[in-house]
């Protein structure tokens, strides 16, 4: 499948263009990328060529920052070797893909090369080329697939972490803070267009006191009124065990969505984490922000050393059920909940 896209510049003015076909056998991603850099102005071209399983073969990127020129030409022999203009690279020896730290396009290498299945995430160590020093190193990275369309992305350990949208050619079409796709996201080269997703960028990060009103006006949502200042006390409470964590979803300064996870024991039964809440602003749904917090609960919960992550959801919830098992839970039983007061209200 030959596919075309063109992203614009979320952190700065730009925009770039790029382009995948498949030619002899081999995968040839070529683009431009044209951008400011601390007021310089960039364009720099790029050419790669994969072979038949998605692994970096060569690499061409020239053009200019400024007033330098670049012109960097990296070779892959069969043994996984690299040498960048003439000259081996043994830090990056046995990596597989190169990422070109000025552009999305190189995101889509890794992904098509894995071919993760929903649920399943993957270790990769790439070849980075930086910018703007163009020195290349080995950068560790890792992929977990959360739906069809919806990738988590962290490097360096977890220092960087992003939720990618990505199209049928695996083009990321959103890269929030950083890049999103023009509309429409694709053409191929019979015309056939590929929907565009939805335009969101957001970030996930732990909530804290000052996130009170929007975490009480989404809990509203979910279909538990409350006020601020008993949410803040509750807040609080799960803040200070090491236990518990409550996620958020922002964009723009206005929450979208929370997640709050934690983990539990019991007596009968292997301890396991469990979603004790999960709400998406209702303008906001169906735009992968609940399938980001869900990823992000449960990479909170591996980190733990947990095996299992339950939740609980009212019969009456049938979307939710829905999102749920779209996500790989799988129903275990149904119950009823009784509650008995103990002692005058408060």
């Amino acid at each position: 499948m030959d596919a075309s896209v063109l992203w614009r510049r979320l952190d700065r003015p730009g925009h770039e263009a790029a382009r995948l076909v498949l030619r002899d056998g081999l995968w040839r991603l070529s683009g431009t990328a044209v951008f400011v850099e601390q007021t310089l102005p960039c364009r720099l071209n790029y050419e790669l060529v994969c072979d038949a399983g998605w692994r970096t073969v060569s690499v061409a990127v020239a053009g200019w920052v400024g007033i330098e020129t670049i012109d960097i030409d990296i070779t892959v022999d069969a043994a996984c070797r690299w040498r960048m203009n003439g000259e081996e690279r043994p830090e990056v020896a046995g990596c597989l893909d190169i990422d070109l730290n000025f552009s999305p396009s190189t995101n889509l290498l890794p992904i098509r090369r894995l071919g993760l299945e929903i649920g399943q995430e993957a270790d990769v160590r790439a070849a980075w080329l930086r910018f703007p020093t163009f020195a290349l190193e080995p950068l560790e990275q890792r992929y977990r697939r959360i739906d069809a369309a919806t990738y988590r992305y962290e490097s360096a350990g977890g220092r960087f972490v992003a939720v990618l949208s990505v199209d049928s050619a695996g083009f990321v079409t959103n890269y929030p803070g950083f890049f999103e796709v023009e509309s429409p996201a694709a053409v191929d080269r019979r015309g056939s267009a590929t929907p565009a997703l939805a335009d969101l960028s957001f970030t996930i990060r732990r909530a804290d006191s000052a996130d009170a009103a929007g975490l009480s006006t989404l809990a509203d949502q979910l279909g538990y009124p409350t006020q601020i200042e008993p949410l803040l006390r509750r807040l609080s409470a799960v803040q200070a065990r090491p236990d518990h964590e409550v996620l958020l979803a922002e964009r723009d300064g206005a929450i979208v969505g929370w997640v709050h996870v934690l983990q539990t024991v019991n007596v009968e039964t292997d301890p396991c984490a469990a979603i004790g809440g999960l709400v998406v602003d209702a303008a906001h749904r169906g735009r992968g922000v609940g399938a980001a917090l869900l990823a992000a609960a449960e990479e909170w919960a591996t980190r733990r050393g947990e095996r299992r992550i339950r939740v609980r959801s009212n019969v009456v919830r049938a979307e939710a059920h829905r999102f749920y098992e779209k996500h790989g839970y799988s129903l275990t039983k149904q119950q009823a909940v009784f509650d008995k007061p103990l002692g005058p209200p408060p």
